[in-house]
């Protein structure tokens, strides 16, 4: 979005996606590190960063053909931010075997159009964390069901490996942190359960369960914990952002953008040397010869 005057509080500058620098990953990052931090404090088992869980089912030929799984994150086909093995049903906090394993999904979200009607009917009806939280789930399905439909075969209405494997874990967990520090049910949800544990493991470590009162300064520590870094991390990523905007930053972009190009271009002449001076040859390497 080009000519865009910036509002009073920066809002809108948050939702362009031309502006150059990864800050709304830098911002996304220090809470999920943030909520990382907590999950190992209170005992809860989970792994952040999910790597490999769907890969082993994408078919090598899609590595070859699409773009967007040939290089970094993108290459995991789908890389949820969290597994966490929760209690299951009928099971208090620190439940030992009866837990059952869950995907969980952090978003970051500024005060924008879409998240925050200015008014209306609308604006009342529903927070800006919920609507965001409502999309996650398709924006998991989405991707895998494109690469059941092209790889797998899946014709309308069946559910190839990848969609199988997704629904495994059953309800996505949802856990959105708003432009006022305000977060979703399931957020709300997570902070109990980390609260939860700790308090059963103290118990367990000492032999007599916590009171009432040590639960609440663990539950208000916590909250205290993640709202502070999401009001650091969407003021950090606003002034990185702002400074970023004018005549001067879309210069050094298109400079970037340029050197962008040019790396490509030399990086293709380099495999066009190597196929037709090398490869064409049969020039041998150890115990293979290489040669199309």
């Amino acid at each position: 979005m080009r000519n865009l005057t910036i509002d009073a509080f920066g809002d809108n500058i948050l939702s362009v996606s031309n502006i150059p620098g990864g800050d709304l990953t830098a911002r996304h990052d220090q809470v999920k590190l943030a909520i990382n931090s907590l999950i190992l404090d209170s005992g809860l088992r989970a792994d952040c960063e999910v790597f490999g869980l769907f890969k082993s089912l994408i078919p090598v030929e899609a590595f070859e053909q699409e773009e967007n799984l040939q290089r970094g994150r993108g290459r995991q086909g789908l890389l949820p931010d969290f597994k966490l093995d929760i209690p299951g049903p009928g099971a208090g906090p620190g439940a030992l075997g009866n837990v059952v394993s869950k995907l969980a999904e952090l978003k970051v979200c500024g005060a924008v159009e879409s998240y925050y009607p200015r008014s209306g009917a609308s604006a009342r009806a529903r927070k800006g964390v919920e609507r965001r939280a409502a999309l996650i789930t398709g924006e998991y399905k989405r991707p895998l069901t494109a690469l059941d439909t092209r790889y797998h075969g899946t014709g309308a209405g069946e559910k190839g490996p990848l969609m199988r494997r997704l629904e495994g874990f059953g309800q996505i967990l949802t856990w959105v942190i708003g432009a006022f520090q305000e977060g979703s049910r399931d957020l709300h949800d997570l902070i109990e359960l980390l609260a939860d544990t700790k308090v059963a493991m103290m118990g367990l470590a000492r032999g007599r369960e916590a009171s009432d009162r040590e639960k609440a300064q663990i539950l208000s520590g916590y909250r205290r914990t993640l709202s502070t870094t999401a009001a650091r991390a969407s003021s950090g990523c606003l002034l990185a952002r702002a400074s970023k905007t004018g005549e001067a930053s879309r210069n050094a972009a298109k400079r970037r953008a340029w050197a962008i190009r040019e790396s490509e271009r030399l990086k293709l002449e380099r495999k066009s040397h190597w196929n037709a001076h090398v490869q064409s040859r049969g020039i041998t390497r150890g115990e293979f010869v290489y040669t199309i």
